[in-house]
């Protein structure tokens, strides 16, 4: 079972205990009202007994009263507080996956500076292994998967951006020379770097992050 999973375990135990108190302090003012009708239908023998008997039913349905208030807005709270929860656990991102994209839009612009060296042919010797280091990275995101906490689009949304990711880096490795040379090679690389120029903004604009963010998060 996930965290998200046994947060609201628990919570739809307390909130079973906040209706319970809830339900029972409604019963106990109604009852404490049927008494103070009986009294006063049915008056004892004795005022002052009469008076203590109505006072202490007063305090009696206040104290019921005040409970039911403080369980109801304490029902409120927790069913707030945890459908909150629950928007922040399905629509942000956890740790590792912002650190992949963060990383995944870095190796993504590198790769593409590379290339357009490559194509004007001034590719070097270390700029093909460092290419070959980013494409590595890059292939290395077959492996990952979104956090299953969130939700369903957003995970479609994110395993997308790693897959336009891994065929980026599986297609440019060991191509690098040719992209400037072969048509073909040039075609299919532009088309991967659009694709995951795609991903990426859907990525972006769903998890509403900035360029600021990711520098921030550069390895």
């Amino acid at each position: 079972m996930t965290k998200i999973d046994w947060i609201f375990i628990v919570a739809a135990i307390f909130i079973a205990i906040f209706i319970f108190c809830f339900g029972y302090a409604l019963y106990a003012c109604g009852r404490a009202k049927k008494e103070a009708r009986y009294l006063q239908v049915h008056p004892l023998s004795s005022s002052a007994q009469q008076n203590l008997a109505l006072n202490r039913n007063a305090r009696d349905k206040g104290r019921y009263l005040l409970g039911g208030i403080i369980s109801l807005l304490l029902l409120t709270l927790t069913i707030g507080g945890v459908g909150y929860f629950a928007y922040l656990e399905t629509t942000q991102l956890k740790v590792g996956d912002l650190t992949a994209v963060s990383n995944g839009y870095y190796y993504d612009q590198d790769i593409k500076a590379l290339l357009s060296k490559a194509k004007a042919g001034n590719l070097t010797e270390g700029d093909q292994k460092q290419l070959s280091f980013l494409t590595d990275r890059l292939a290395a995101y077959s492996v990952l998967r979104a956090n299953e906490n969130l939700s369903e689009r957003a995970q479609l949304t994110l395993n997308h951006y790693y897959t336009a990711l891994t065929d980026l880096g599986i297609n440019v490795h060991g191509h690098a020379k040719a992209y400037g040379t072969d048509p073909k090679t040039q075609q299919l690389i532009d088309h991967l770097l659009d694709r995951v120029a795609k991903r990426e903004k859907d990525v972006l604009t769903s998890f509403d992050i900035n360029a600021q963010t990711l520098a921030k998060r550069k390895e």
